[in-house]
């Protein structure tokens, strides 16, 4: 059994469970009915049943495939004749195998596009998508490079983010340790060296020696907690209702909401702008640019876009009502629908909000990092005190 979403003739999508022998079957069952598969999920039986299954290439490996190809094809080169150069130059690396098989399939006479989509998640649905509106424009080369700079784009962004949680992830992973290791070892043979019954100790002092008990008697049903709601917290978030909430909660975040925001701007001007510069008709392009916006309210507002331009309205119309994107953009989406410029508009849109979402993770990562410090000398604070206290009554009673 396969799950798979299938972009309909009209452009709508939907979710659909088939039975199918392997992939293959599926999607050729698929290209009959006239249906192209979006995403695709295997049930728990076709997961276990030793079909191997093959990796999704990398942002990077995506990025130097996509860069490749389109030398290869701005030299006047048959996309063919391109496929097995590249398939002869990657031989021995993780992405070669997959060029290899992409080889085969174009060979057989299929397009690219349908022959990237036959090999199931290798390749992710928007390049797919784009690569299928070059194809229909005569504008490959030329999508292909855009793709390339977006890929770059995307792993520069996550190198930055990487970089940056390097500080604060690590002050974390210490204090954690240095708390499980103060609760485990030190605190329990502190308090039995003072030789003070439980209920003389400060209030403070007993609070800490109870969740002291508490970590170190039940330490395997905490991960095993936090494990389970990790992954309920997931299954959960497949749901569109509680995921809408989730995501309408987090615009709600001082600085993080405003980050998310131009993340999914930065992402729907450069890519929209890029597919109608290349030919491919708006309705469509927010069909295919749609599925590739991370939160919800994001792809509601470009779904009432859709339905806009379906009904003859503006597409700005569309996004103003949707209250997803700022006035900036909308206005400024306007003003290209009116004098006929809407895929350069939105081009240079995508590097205002490109500037804005580098600031705006900068500023996440540096509210972030202070939060922790404080939580770590709120901890530090409160077992010093903790432990403080009874040690000066300790020492008065010796005294005396």
């Amino acid at each position: 059994m396969y799950k798979c979403k299938v972009l309909l003739p009209d452009g709508s999508s939907r979710w659909e469970t088939v039975s199918a022998e392997n992939e293959d079957k599926l999607r050729e069952t698929m290209r009959k009915r006239n249906l192209k598969i979006i995403s695709l999920k295997r049930s728990r039986a076709t997961l276990f049943s030793g079909e191997k299954s093959e990796r999704r290439m990398s942002t990077t490996e995506l990025a130097v495939f996509c860069e490749q190809l389109h030398f290869v094809l701005n030299s006047h080169t048959s996309l063919l004749r391109g496929l097995s150069l590249l398939k002869e130059d990657g031989e021995g690396e993780s992405s070669g195998g997959a060029v290899g098989r992409l080889h085969s399939r174009v060979e057989q006479g299929n397009s690219i596009a349908d022959s990237m989509r036959d090999m199931g998640r290798v390749f992710p649905s928007l390049l797919i998508n784009m690569v299928e509106g070059g194809e229909k424009s005569g504008n490959l080369p030329a999508i292909l490079n855009k793709m390339t700079l977006y890929y770059k784009k995307q792993g520069d962004i996550s190198k930055k983010l990487r970089t940056m949680l390097i500080q604060p992830l690590f002050l974390l992973v210490t204090a954690l340790g240095l708390m499980t290791f103060f609760l485990y070892y030190i605190l329990p043979g502190l308090i039995e060296s003072m030789e003070i019954e439980f209920s003389q100790l400060p209030l403070i002092t007993r609070l800490v020696v109870s969740f002291s008990g508490f970590i170190t008697g039940n330490i395997i049903s905490i991960v095993l907690f936090f494990v389970f709601a990790g992954v309920g917290f997931s299954q959960m978030m497949r749901n569109d209702r509680i995921a809408l909430f989730v995501d309408t909660l987090l615009l709600k975040i001082p600085i993080v909401g405003k980050t998310v925001v131009y993340l999914e701007s930065y992402k729907m001007c450069s890519l929209l702008g890029l597919l109608i510069h290349s030919g491919v008709t708006l309705h469509t392009s927010l069909g295919y640019i749609k599925e590739v916006m991370g939160n919800r309210r994001a792809k509601n507002c470009l779904e009432t876009a859709r339905k806009h331009l379906f009904e003859g309205h503006k597409f700005s119309a569309g996004l103003q009502e949707g209250k997803f994107f700022t006035s900036l953009l909308t206005k400024t989406v306007e003003i290209g629908e009116e004098t006929g410029t809407l895929d350069t508009t939105l081009l240079s849109l995508s590097f205002t909000y490109e500037d804005k979402l580098d600031t705006g993770i900068k500023k996440t990562l540096a509210l972030a990092e202070p939060l922790i410090t404080m939580g770590i000398g709120l901890f530090v604070a409160i077992l010093v005190i903790s432990i403080a206290i009874p040690l000066f009554t300790m020492m008065d009673h010796i005294k005396m």
